[in-house]
């Protein structure tokens, strides 16, 4: 396959994963406290994770790493990307991704109970600080795509 096609299907997974994320922000920020707004928008979050999420950073992972391995010579930026890529997809499939089905029916109970639990926004506050800690590798791993800095110390001018 041509590079061309590994950069397309990267920038479909990038745009799937990336998108997914700023749904979940939306989401969020447009129930506010609304029980029954909560709770579907949890179940819809349940889905972009395995419709958006999941399948973006998969297509982005597989796409990014046949683009890696065509490099003759690997660039110290593209070493950063390759890190921070591992990182995220840690962190999607071990904590960010698993935890949507326990804050749905977080959100089902609270709504049940009439009140948001403690439990609720214990676990919701988890997921922000984990996809908080996410935003800075993602915007470094776009970056560094983009402008592709030569991150090496050069020889000063004499």
């Amino acid at each position: 396959m041509s590079m061309k096609l590994f950069k397309f299907f990267h920038v479909v997974g990038l745009v799937m994963y990336v998108g997914g994320i700023l749904a979940h922000i939306v989401i969020i920020a447009v129930a506010g406290h609304d029980l029954q707004g909560l709770y579907q928008g949890r179940i819809f979050m349940e889905y972009v994770a395995y419709i958006l999420i999941g399948p973006g950073l998969a297509i982005a992972l597989i796409a990014g790493g046949l683009m890696f391995w065509s490099y003759p010579k690997r660039p110290k930026w593209l070493w950063v990307k390759v890190v921070l890529s591992a990182y995220l997809a840690v962190m999607a499939t071990f904590f960010l991704i698993p935890m949507n089905p326990e804050l749905t029916e977080l959100a089902k109970a609270s709504l049940e109970a009439g009140a948001i639990s403690d439990s609720f926004r214990a676990t919701l506050l988890k997921e922000e600080i984990i996809g908080a800690a996410n935003t800075i590798p993602i915007l470094i791993i776009i970056i560094f795509g983009i402008f592709k800095p030569s991150l090496t110390k050069k020889a000063p001018s004499a």
